[in-house]
């Protein structure tokens, strides 16, 4: 756990995964435009149910502000306060941008393959992530472990909440309302509920963003246009690397691996490195 000396962002980008790989499930669809842009889409997570998951990181410090309120009288109370307000009226954070991408560090899981691949026709593209975060950093992004204890969230709460805290001066408390919403945009995406830890779930992030800043592009989703912003897989003219790709639960198991090895070796987008495997979940969706 991070200690009021220890920046929380550092603990949760410093950590690699045991296997050395993360996994991006994807349809049909989303595999081909990976390979032919050698790039993922990382969404807004104002416009994803992953927004809900930002409601969990709010309900958490709101209650670690109100604690200290009641229970300390000092120059931070009026900081205390301004935060709580500003969680209350939640709006203020909506000026921000935030885009994430999700990874998990498992490869091959039934509850994956029934979100992204329900008709039977999904893949599981394994990553280095020493690899993703070298492309990460270069276009400012970070990967991030998702936490599910909520111990460590605690932890991660009151590192923030005391961080921000030393910008309060001579009682003005704005900049340190200010560092604590963008620390908490920063740190939420990775805090996640106990009851989704089987997602073993790593994230890459952008920074916070104001919307004339944030140039995204746009793509359909299910009921509204969905901001997006490219994390781009290889740089210029060279090729993506891909380690692993595992094809997912389908009527037609062997004529996928086929055609996806085909198209494999056709690209002159991918690094001819990988492995194709075959899911070995007993799921049917057909």
């Amino acid at each position: 756990m991070p200690d009021s000396k220890t920046d929380a962002l550092d603990e949760l980008t410093a950590v690699a995964p045991s296997g050395g790989l993360i996994f991006h499930y994807t349809s049909q669809q989303g595999l081909l435009g990976i390979i032919k842009d050698k790039a993922l889409w990382l969404s807004s997570i104002r416009h994803l149910s992953d927004a809900k998951e930002f409601g969990y990181a709010v309900e958490l410090a709101r209650s670690k502000l109100n604690h200290r309120l009641q229970a300390e009288r000092g120059p931070w109370n009026g900081y205390y306060g301004k935060v709580l307000e500003r969680l209350d009226a939640i709006d203020a954070i909506q000026d921000l941008v935030l885009f994430v991408g999700s990874f998990s560090e498992t490869a091959d899981l039934l509850s994956q393959w029934r979100a992204y691949a329900p008709s039977g026709g999904g893949f599981s593209i394994g990553f280095e992530h020493e690899y993703l975060k070298t492309m990460a950093n270069k276009q400012g992004l970070r990967i991030m472990k998702c936490i599910y204890d909520l111990r460590e969230h605690e932890a991660i709460l009151e590192n923030l909440i005391n961080r921000a805290g030393t910008l309060v001066k001579n009682g003005e408390c704005e900049q340190a309302v200010a560092g604590f919403f963008v620390g908490l945009l920063r740190v939420a995406p990775a805090l996640k509920d106990a009851s989704f830890y089987e997602e073993r779930e790593w994230r890459v992030v952008s920074d916070v963003l104001n919307p004339s800043d944030a140039k995204p592009k746009f793509r359909v989703g299910k009921s509204m246009l969905i901001p997006y912003q490219e994390f781009k897989l290889a740089a210029g003219g060279q090729k993506m690397s891909v380690s692993r790709i595992i094809v997912g639960p389908t009527p037609h198991m062997s004529l996928s691996i086929s055609s996806l090895a085909y198209l494999l070796s056709t690209s002159t987008n991918v690094d001819q490195t990988y492995s194709i495997e075959h899911s070995r979940v007993p799921y049917r969706s057909w």
